[in-house]
């Protein structure tokens, strides 16, 4: 990285080496001719007014035509006297001059920094210092040659008595260089804190600003270039500088003044007979705070998603809602078709939101606002739509459904949460931002899910094969995972090592469009299958997956638990075991011929162990047999003699 930016050439032949010009010689015999008689007249016994004007005169001529004959010894080359780095470049062509710089070295140094209670060290050696031989001749040969007449004739005659030693621009590897200091900024730098406004109810609450921290990089630049030219260590603190924040607190304290004189008490909207009103309750949350940069840093404003999304309502109760441009499979699903959509009649935004702050700073019953009706365009025009160029299915995966009645409305409800998502060019897709939490409210039902091991019933149970269905799309569209979390158990009906498990609040599946161009994300769920497609404009990448072996492999326990409630002797397997294992799936995007992805989906499955009851309820003992019908009298003895 050059450290000093060298100024715009102004001629296009310095390489060329000038030959000293005849005038020259010519006006510097002159010099010595007029040098000589003022002189003489000047300290002439006898010495008059006229005499010493004339001495003046003639000393002023002598310097003006000293520079005039310097100016056509060194038209072309670099002044003499003239030192860069210790190196002689006085009468050499620019070119010549950059060649000879070049070819001394710049020395090994080292830059300490420290930076509470951290510290790094940066070796010139290792950031591939080198003097810029051509920045230097360029600054040698501009010396004498910028600056106001004043500066450049006395720069010429101070090089005839003691010269000068310019230091030269040192360049470094600009790699290098940026990697070194990011790795110091990432530990140092802060970001500012805009100040801003949150509305508590109807009490809005200013959260202070807060400076940020930044490493001024020209500065370590100077630091790097001094430790290159001396071969020395240069100590110092990080340099950095304060960043202020785009909104301070005492602005953000005006933005709240503000938002305060609106909520007064209730708003009501009115158009013709129709009447929508807002309580006073309510209203804080139809405010937004908007930073401008023109007028107040933060502005008090209607203009909210909140609002739009009030105004949406009442166009649906009193007006006709316009439908945007969509987007149609054809061609079997490969391509993709623009669909007009339609303008409809309804608010609009602007001024019915300019009249409902007009309307809020009024007291009591006047704080009516009238409702603007007009021509409801859709959020994407056909226009606007064609634009954006998605037109090619560029990566698709289908996956077979099955399941409880629940699991299967939990399929079909999350692809359609995901159906029709828009990924502008560098946007971050996710699922649980997409579909936010899943819940009986949003008409997710309980459906077994993996937890510790186990399958248990959960709301939204369903979601990871949704989830594992973008995630196979998103590989094979090349795009760049960003999260990915594998399931606990090994799922066999899933490619092996690519499934995505999501959990909301936790674990999510999330990929960038690492492209220049828009992608639309589609779902079609059939009842038995999930198909997920991406769809942009052509992108040229070649994808490579492949899948290791099996590593880290846990045969399973076998673990007994009494069961009083089986008989003693009796065997029952309650949880089936399963070995832990895990597996990497490489994954591998080339675009024209170069490797812009390359990253590695580790998965480690848990070993589950085998639980066995073991029966210890004792068996009855046997009932006592029953006697036979009648009484056998016993056999009399014999009466003994008498």
């Amino acid at each position: 990285m050059t450290q000093q930016t060298p100024r715009p050439p102004r001629r296009t032949n310095y390489n060329v080496r000038r030959k000293k010009k005849p005038a020259a010689f010519a006006a510097l015999a002159l010099l010595g001719l007029l040098v000589v008689w003022p002189l003489r007249a000047l300290f002439a016994k006898g010495t008059t007014r006229r005499k010493v004007a004339l001495g003046v005169c003639a000393a002023v001529g002598v310097v003006l035509v000293f520079l005039v004959a310097d100016w056509a010894l060194y038209s072309g080359d670099i002044h003499r006297g003239v030192h860069v780095y210790g190196v002689n470049v006085g009468g050499m062509a620019p070119g010549e001059a950059a060649a000879k710089v070049a070819e001394t070295g710049a020395k090994d140094g080292t830059v300490a920094l420290t930076y509470k209670g951290k510290s790094w060290t940066l070796s010139t050696a290792e950031l591939k210092a080198r003097l810029d031989g051509k920045a230097a001749a360029h600054d040698a040969y501009w010396y004498t040659r910028e600056g106001n007449l004043f500066t450049r004739g006395w720069r010429r005659v101070r090089l005839w008595i003691v010269g000068s030693d310019l230091d030269p621009p040192v360049a470094f590897n600009e790699n290098a260089v940026t990697e070194a200091v990011n790795a110091i900024a990432r530990r140092v730098e802060v970001k500012p804190v805009a100040a801003t406004v949150v509305m508590h109810g109807i009490v809005p609450v200013v959260k202070g600003a807060r400076d940020g921290v930044k490493v001024d990089r020209d500065a370590v630049d100077l630091l790097l270039s001094r430790a290159a030219l001396s071969g020395e260590t240069v100590t110092s603190d990080v340099p950095t500088r304060k960043v202020a924040p785009a909104v301070s607190t005492a602005e953000a304290k005006v933005a709240a003044e503000q938002a305060r004189s609106f909520l007064g008490g209730p708003l009501t909207l009115k158009y013709k007979d129709h009447e929508f009103t807002i309580d006073q309750g309510e209203l804080g949350q139809y405010l937004a705070f908007v930073a401008q940069k023109d007028g107040p840093k933060l502005k008090a404003t209607f203009h909210s998603p909140v609002t739009n999304g009030y105004f949406d309502y009442i166009t649906s109760q009193i007006g006709k809602p316009g439908k945007d441009a969509s987007f149609v499979e054809i061609a079997g699903g490969k391509r993709v078709k623009v669909v007009p959509g339609s303008i409809g009649h309804g608010v609009v935004e602007a001024p019915t939101v300019a009249n409902m702050e007009a309307a809020a700073l009024k007291e009591g019953g006047e704080r009516v606002a009238q409702i603007v009706f007009g021509k409801a365009k859709p959020a994407l025009s056909y226009a606007e739509a064609k634009q954006l160029g998605i037109t090619t299915r560029v990566g698709t995966y289908t996956t077979g459904v099955s399941g409880t009645a629940n699991r299967l409305n939990n399929v079909r409800l999350g692809s359609e949460m995901l159906d029709d998502t828009m990924i502008p060019p560098g946007g971050i897709f996710s699922v649980n931002a997409t579909t936010g939490e899943r819940t009986a409210a949003a008409g997710f039902k309980m459906a077994p899910t993996i937890i510790n091991g186990k399958l248990e019933d959960t709301i939204g149970g369903g979601m990871c094969q949704i989830s594992t269905t973008v995630f196979n799309a998103a590989l094979g569209a090349g795009v760049e995972i960003v999260e990915r979390h594998n399931h606990q158990l090994y799922i066999s009906h899933y490619p092996l090592g690519r499934d995505a498990a999501v959990s909301y609040g936790s674990n999510d599946l999330k990929f960038r469009n690492d492209t220049k161009n828009w992608m639309l994300l589609k779902t079609t769920f059939s009842g038995w299958s999930l198909n997920v497609s991406l769809y942009s404009a052509p992108l040229h990448r070649k994808v490579v997956i492949t899948t290791g072996q099996w590593y880290d492999v846990t045969p399973y326990k076998k673990e007994r638990k009494p069961d009083p409630t089986l008989p003693a002797g009796t065997l029952k397997v309650e949880t089936p075991g399963v070995s832990g294992e895990s597996i990497d799936c490489f994954y591998k995007v080339y675009e024209g011929g170069k490797l812009i992805h390359d990253q590695v989906f580790k998965s480690v499955y848990m070993m589950v162990p085998e639980v066995v009851l073991v029966g210890t309820k004792a068996k009855p003992s046997p009932s006592p047999s029953p006697s036979p019908t009648g009484t056998k009298k016993p056999t009399p003895k014999p009466s003994p003699s008498h």
